[in-house]
């Protein structure tokens, strides 16, 4: 069976909204606005924190929908490290249960490494971490995990897209209290979850893509750590003995080549 793979981030606005709930059937009951201000104030308040960060480890444990020929959906587990120094150095570890891959950017050139491979490939990057994304996914076809968040507060955001913006309650994630808000955009629903006191990290999120009649998901809860022990080496890849560079080549049509 061929597998479509789910397209975390699909949608151009940068900014994945979620379901609202339905509205009350009670006519005396004034219904909730579609867009809060509320919700859309702990977006812009989590925003402009995120892009102030200057380091930080996240861990996030995540499952996303696999879609098979005949939409029979298959759910995949995955582990993904971040470890950054803005606005320039990261390193990212993704192990899932389909394959393990390692991304090193040291502020001029992208290092994809396949451990189980052995296998690792070059190309060059741009000035900082989200122009690098931007370049890897449109050039290469890299798609990596959660890479929306360095875009909240940016250009790419269009907050004013948004069609829904719902306050849904309070969760405890992670022994801590978070604020649920889900949004919807032109090509997928979003779900967050806040912070409500202290630093407005964002504790989980649920992604649902709209443009496919399947609905597929990707689901990550996070763990921030925003003192880490980071040394400009962690970014650096040195082969080891044994591995081989393969030819990093531009993406074309809807595949890509390199190591994916």
């Amino acid at each position: 069976m061929r597998m479509r793979r789910l397209s975390v981030w699909a949608t151009a606005i940068g900014l994945m909204a979620g379901t609202a709930l339905a509205q009350t059937s009670d006519p005396t009951t004034q219904p909730e606005p579609d867009v809060q201000p509320r919700a859309i104030e702990a977006l812009e308040a989590m925003a402009p924190y995120l892009r102030g960060l200057e380091q930080f480890r996240l861990t996030a444990h995540a499952t996303s929908d696999d879609v098979l020929d005949g939409d029979l959906k298959v759910q995949v587990g995955s582990v993904s490290t971040f470890e950054v120094l803005m606005p320039d150095r990261m390193k990212l570890e993704v192990k899932s249960d389909q394959q393990w891959r390692i991304y090193y950017y040291d502020g001029a050139t992208v290092t994809q490494y396949a451990p189980a491979l052995s296998l690792y490939s070059v190309y060059d990057g741009a000035p900082t971490i989200a122009e690098t994304l931007q370049l890897g996914e449109e050039k290469y076809g890299v798609e990596l995990p959660l890479a929306d968040l360095f875009f909240w507060g940016t250009e790419r955001s269009n907050i004013d897209e948004l069609t829904i913006a719902y306050f849904v309650g309070e969760a405890q994630i992670g022994g801590r209290t978070c604020s649920h808000y889900a949004f919807r955009a032109r090509e997928a629903d979003f779900q967050v979850w806040i912070a409500k006191r202290g630093d407005p990290l964002p504790c989980r999120l649920v992604i649902t893509t709209t443009t496919d009649p399947t609905r597929p998901e990707y689901e990550a809860t996070l763990t921030w750590d925003l003192d880490p022990l980071l040394t400009d080496s962690l970014f650096s890849f040195a082969p080891a003995e044994g591995v081989t560079e393969v030819k990093q080549v531009e993406f074309v049509a809807e595949e890509s080549e390199g190591v994916q």
